[in-house]
């Protein structure tokens, strides 16, 4: 089996199909703390919302008017008493009933782990079996957003391979060697991998510094909910990224630290900082490979033997496009 070929990349028309191919798979769109209260609400893909309800039920729906299809709320989220059209003032109730209509075209939503996962198209969201820590019990204590001048695609597989940790993580290298790492593929929509730890944590020294143990000590789990969700398991703390495409060439990363409640309200610059530097040198190799990519000299050549990760990620892309 090849690498994808180069305009699976490149194209517009990849481009259009990763849109659907996301609206009609789970995405992660943040934490149940952050809709806490009636009337909260956050963004999804799109014109998606999930909305806190007056009897605290998560609900995903689109935030287009039944009228005459204007979006109804701005920005990345909120809390209203009620949904209203800013056009003809069409009002829809916390559950996006309307008294006009039957209301606001619905969507999905669940929860694992005390994350929220919206999706077009209704299918049981299994958790996955290599992670057994409690997550939900996590908070934010570190949130940034950026942007990316590659395509998503390269972003994953980047994720699900770590023989790049050598030349491009010395650091990442020195905590979590590519020779102690291996890849689950489990079959379902959850990708893993497994990194054995030569520290206490992954940090900017490998210490944990009080910070309660919150997974299991000595490894690192890594998770990929095909197609763009993606999820590390550190000892202490956890990591999470949503990646969204912007166009072909452009990706923007949402990325969260979530600690112990105890300590996720303490600054943490060992962790911040070490995964500050750590994104951004994944940032540039990827934005390398976008450029070589443009060049339209690059054919598919072959899978480096640790790739498998890498090789069951594509896979379901092309069962995906197929």
């Amino acid at each position: 089996m090849l690498p994808l070929p180069a305009e699976v990349y490149l194209s517009d028309a990849s481009h259009a199909a990763d849109q659907k191919l996301i609206a009609d798979h789970w995405t992660c769109i943040g934490r149940v703390e952050d809709v806490p209260l009636p009337g909260a609400w956050i963004r999804g893909p799109g014109r998606l919302i999930v909305v806190r309800g007056e009897d605290l039920e998560l609900r995903a729906m689109f935030d287009v008017c039944r009228h005459r299809a204007s979006t109804i709320v701005d920005g990345e989220s909120g809390r209203v008493a009620r949904l209203v059209c800013p056009y003809h003032g069409w009002s829809y109730d916390l559950s996006g009933r309307g008294k006009e209509c039957d209301g606001l075209v619905r969507a999905h939503v669940t929860t694992w782990g005390g994350f929220v996962f919206v999706s077009r198209r209704a299918a049981p969201l299994p958790a996955p079996h290599f992670i057994t820590a409690d997550l939900a019990m996590l908070r934010a204590g570190h949130r940034a957003r950026w942007e990316v001048s590659a395509n998503w695609k390269l972003l994953v597989e980047n994720f699900q391979e770590s023989h790049h940790f050598p030349s491009v993580h010395p650091g990442l290298e020195r905590h979590t060697p590519f020779a102690r790492s291996s890849s689950i593929v489990t079959g379902g929509p959850w990708l893993g991998g497994r990194m054995e730890l030569l520290a206490e944590t992954v940090s900017r020294d490998g210490q944990r510094h009080g910070r309660p143990l919150i997974a299991e000590p000595g490894v690192v789990h890594d998770a990929l909910l095909f197609p763009t969700s993606l999820f590390s398991v550190q000892p202490d703390y956890v990591l999470s990224y949503r990646l969204s495409p912007l166009a072909p060439d452009r990706t923007r990363v949402d990325f969260s630290i979530l600690f112990h409640p105890a300590v996720a309200h303490l600054d943490h610059p060992d962790v911040v900082e070490f995964w500050q530097k750590t994104n951004d040198e994944d940032r540039a190799i990827c934005e390398r490979q976008m450029e070589g990519l443009r060049e339209g000299v690059w054919t598919p050549l072959c899978y480096a033997e640790s790739e498998d990760g890498m090789i069951a990620f594509d896979d379901m892309i092309r069962r995906a496009y197929s």
